[in-house]
Parts: C-alpha cells; structure tokens; sequence
C-alpha cells in the first residue's frame, strides 16, 4: 500500500513516490528508503500502548516525525491551495460564482446612488470581479496540478489547464477593453470629475411643458421627476440635449413612460438623448429638429460583447417598430460620429409620430434664456426692430418686453407673435400709415397687395384673415405660408416707413379732400366689377364668399395705385387710414 510523505516545510501530504512538494516546492528526503504511513505508523504504535511496554528504540538515531497539517475549514484559503477536487473547484465553484457575479450585477444596476457613490461602487464591484476571478483561477490551476497525485486521470487536469489558459485570457481581454474604460468612469466619478455638461430645467406655458436641455448626467432623473410633482399639469417634455449617461438615460425613460409624457424636439436630441426620447407616448419633431444616434461608449470605448453598452438602445428602437437594419446602423455608428436620420427615415421606422409646427409649443432650445440682454441682441437683427430702437424707442420698449417675457416664460413663438403683432395694428401701422411719406407708402401698400394677391390665388379664406374680416386662423399661421421673398419685401418696406416717416413726417388729411379722386376710384371700379363696390361698402356682409371679398380689396387698392399722379395716390391712403382711426 502506498504511503504518505509529509513536507518537513510546508506539512502537506505527498505520494510515496513525490520527489518534490507540489504545493511549495521543497525538495522531499526519504529517510532510509523508508516510507512513514498512517496505516504503519497505527500497526507500530497501538500494540505498544496496549501492552504498556515502550516501543523499540532505533539504533539508527531518531527519525524526524512528520509536521502535520491542521485540517482548515476556511474554503477561501482551501481553494487558493488546491485543497479541493478538480471537480469541486472547476464545476460547483464556478458555477455557484457566475450566479453570484450576475445576481450582483443585476442588484448594482437598480441602485440610484449619487455621482460619486455610484464610482465607487463601479470601483468596489470591478475589483471584487477581479479579486474573485484571480482566486478562481489560482485554485482551479492548483488543483489540477494535484489532480494525478490523487488518483486522476491525466486527460482531465490537463483539459482543465487548458480551459483555464483560455478563461485567463479572456479575463485579460475584458479588463483591457471592458475593466480599464469602467475603472476610468469610476474614478472620475469619484473625484466629482463629469465630463457629462450639466442639465438645465425649466417649466413652459403655465407649467403644461417642460424643458430639459445640456447634458443627462447623474441625478437628472430625480430633479426632472421633483419637477414634475411640483407641476403635474406637465404634458409634454421637451428634449434639446447633446445626451449623457445611458443608465441616467434608460432611467429618465422609464419616468416617461410612467408620467405618460409627449416628447418634442425643437433643436436636436442627441446619443443618450434619444433613448429618452423614443420613450414618448408620442413623438414629435419641430421642423428644424433632429434626432441623432451612435454606439454608446465608456470613455470612447464600446466595451467588447458582454458588457452590451447599447442593449438599451436595441430594445427601444425595436419596441418602436424600428426594422434591424436602422437598429444595427444606430447602434455601430462610431461614438465619434453621429448619425443624424432624414425626417423621411425616422417617419418610417415610427421613431417620430410626426413633425409639427414649432411655433405652436413653447419657445426651447435656447441656451441664454435667461439673459434679456441676449434675446434683445437677436431681436435687433430683425431690421424692422433695429429701426423702431433707434426712431420709435417707447414702441421698440413694448415689443422688447413682449419678447423677453415670453421667452423667459417659455411661451410659444405663435403666442409671443401675436401679442407684437397686436401692439402694431392697433397703435403703431395706424400712425405710420397717416404719417409716411409717399414713396415709402406706396411701397408698403404695394407689398400687402402682391401678399393679398398670393392668398387670392392660393387660400381665399386666409386673404380674408389677413384683411382683419377674420380672426378664426392665427397670424402665425397666415404669414407662415407667405413665401420668402413677399415676407421679406413686406418687412422692407415697412421698415423703410419708420424711417422715413421719422424723418420726413406727412400730415394727412381728410377723405373730403380727395373726393374727387375717390370718386374716381369707385367709377373705374364699377365698370371692372360692380359688386365690388358693395363688398367695399360693408365687407362684413359678404364674408361667407372670401374669394369675392378679396377681389373686392385686391381691386381697390390696385385702383388707388395706379392713379397717375403719385402724391394724390399717397394723400388717398393717409385719408383713408385717417378715416379708419376716426
């Protein structure tokens, strides 16, 4: 039977035939070819105990007795030495150890812990990983050396080897492409490093919208929902952001979906940004809006299969019914690049429900709301406005507060608009238009009857709204159909007036003055279309038929301009914007 050596350094159990320790090394002397075994060593002692005698004293001098092991209960410090079958440590520890990393990485990924928890935490959990992972292998690799020398077949220690050279390996792959990117995050996490550009919030149209622009970094989603319990009117959350963290981002979606929010880009929603977006219970896009994607990344870095940094976004582009192959472009675009889809492309794969009229919600994508000073700089650019400052300051004053309060408010365009254009019809066009000199009224007028024309031939109806015969359409959307080049003539010449007039003020005068010219007027428009010097007369009464009521106007101011003598042509339209303020 064979017998047991015990190392005279490290005490461990050898083979009879071991030259050498396996588990540190130290050479093993066999003492007069003699091997000591438990089984000998019992034959030998328990007789002399029984019969009370001392064993027999050897002549050859004392042999060293062997150190033994105490048995350890520490599986920790077993494993580390091989102390457990290959069986045991390559299946039940590796097994019950994968179940036990995921079950971490699922309970990690729930917690909502501050910037600088949640580095450390990233910190702790990698290096328990790697702490765990070396542990494992040391173990297994021991207890596969010690696999023979108790009874194993060969065929399996070295499988065994080899199985653990490739799981090595693939530890060192994932801490280069995986571990040294999450190390990085959670480093600058912990020093209060964010590279993420801070979120920015605030509450639109009495509280019924809601803005969040910047960056999504830690703690977004908790000062977006405190936000919406203060204002739970909030309908529809708009996205102007460059994107952020994805988990702050998968998080945010999930409030959205919860709050059931309609989510609105004016400007652009980019990279994390666009997960919160595509979380809208409806998804609208502001004509210049843009919705942009690419891989999502640590530090630049995509991570290798198994951290799956854009499982995230592969769910909710299909959820939305995005076909596979805008999901695998949107998700191995570069993390340096971004891909911004056609309007037409995102219609198709639902990512949008539509494209609405930006003017219609409050007024968002502005980084320097805040600053009056900064929206005053963009009204100036108009030249209209810049006019009014320098020639008419106590109008340019009202239409400036107007506009800064409305963009501080977070009012929609169509709302700020409507107000300034209330504040011209009603007191500024009424002085202008008594008080302009000729060349530059006629020009004017000249202007509203090529706009009053384009809306004869293309919309009636609108023809009448813009005449002021009807106020169901909004100017908004009246002077947004107009196209660019009637827009800008009509802002021209109307700027031109307040020039003008500043300088070379007219003094208008009564329609008696010009009876005889109006007299004109109206015989020269009978004989084109006598009806319409009834719609002239009470336009009020032919409002159902707005394509004859516009022709009626078209006819008479075109009448009035091409009367031959051009200062009679101006004195008419004095008298009559006289008559009408009367």
């Amino acid at each position: 039977m064979k017998g047991t050596i015990y190392c005279t350094k490290c005490g461990t159990a050898n083979t009879a035939d071991a030259n050498f320790c396996f588990q540190c090394g130290q050479s093993i002397t066999k003492a007069n070819g003699n091997v000591d075994s438990n089984e000998e060593l019992n034959q030998v002692e328990e007789p002399a105990s029984i019969m009370g005698q001392q064993p027999p004293i050897d002549t050859n001098g004392p042999k060293p007795i062997p150190s033994r092991q105490p048995k350890s209960y520490n599986f920790i410090a077993k494993h580390w030495r091989g102390g457990y079958s290959l069986g045991v440590s390559y299946w039940l520890f590796g097994v019950l150890i994968t179940v036990f990393m995921t079950a971490l990485g699922q309970l990690s990924s729930t917690l909502s812990l501050g910037t600088r928890m949640q580095g450390a935490g990233i910190l702790t959990f990698y290096i328990f990983i790697l702490a765990v992972s070396v542990w494992q292998i040391v173990g297994m690799t021991r207890s596969a050396t010690a696999h023979v020398s108790r009874g194993g077949r060969q065929f399996w220690a070295t499988a065994a080897n080899v199985m653990i050279f490739i799981g090595a390996i693939r530890l060192f792959y994932s801490f280069a492409v995986d571990g040294i990117p999450l190390i990085r995050e959670g480093v600058d996490m912990v020093r209060g490093k964010d590279d993420i550009p801070p979120y920015s919030l605030r509450l639109m149209r009495n509280n019924t919208e809601l803005e969040l622009a910047g960056g999504i970094p830690f703690g977004t989603t908790d000062a977006v929902r405190n936000l919406l319990d203060s204002a739970p009117t909030v309908r529809v959350i708009h996205l102007n952001s460059v994107g952020g963290r994805i988990a702050e981002a998968s998080t945010l979606a999930d409030l959205i979906t919860q709050r059931q929010l309609i989510t609105y880009t004016r400007t652009s929603c980019s990279s994390a940004c666009a997960l919160a977006f595509l979380a809208g219970k409806e998804r609208y896009l502001g004509e210049q809006g843009r919705i942009g994607f690419h891989s999502a990344s640590l530090k630049g870095s995509t991570g290798s299969d198994e951290l799956n940094v854009n499982a995230s976004f592969r769910q909710a582009l299909s959820r939305v019914g995005a076909s596979q192959q805008f999901v695998v472009k949107a998700i191995t675009t570069s993390p340096q690049n971004m891909w911004f889809p056609t309007t037409q492309e995102l219609k198709q794969q639902n990512i949008i429900t539509s494209v609405v009229d930006s003017s219609t919600y409050g007024l968002s994508g502005i980084s320097n709301w805040r600053d009056a000073h900064a929206i005053e700089q963009s009204l100036m650019t108009v030249p209209f406005y810049a006019a009014l400052a320098t020639y008419d300051a106590d109008n340019y004053a009202k239409i400036k507060k107007i506009m800064v309060e409305g963009v501080q408010s977070g009012r929609s365009t169509a709302e700020i608009q409507k107000d300034i254009r209330g504040l011209i019809n009603r007191s500024l066009l009424p002085h202008y238009l008594r008080q302009a000199p000729d060349l530059a009224l006629i020009r004017y007028w000249r202007s509203q009857i090529a706009e009053l024309k384009f809306f004869g031939r293309t919309n009636p109806s609108l023809c009448v709204t813009f005449l002021g015969l009807d106020t169901k359409t909004s100017v908004a959307d009246m002077t947004a159909k107009l196209p660019k080049d009637l827009a800008s003539e009509d802002i021209a010449a109307l700027t031109e007036v307040v020039k003008q007039t500043a300088t070379t003020p007219m003094k208008p005068f009564s329609s008696s003055s010009y009876a005889n010219d109006l007299k004109g007027v109206m015989i020269t428009m009978m004989a084109k279309d006598r009806r319409a010097v009834e719609i002239i007369a009470n336009p009020k009464k032919f409002s159902n038929d707005p394509k004859a009521t516009c022709n009626g106007m078209i006819l008479m101011y075109d009448t009035i301009l091409a009367l031959p003598d051009t200062k009679k042509a101006a004195g008419v339209l004095r008298s009559m914007a006289q008559e009408a303020q009367l």
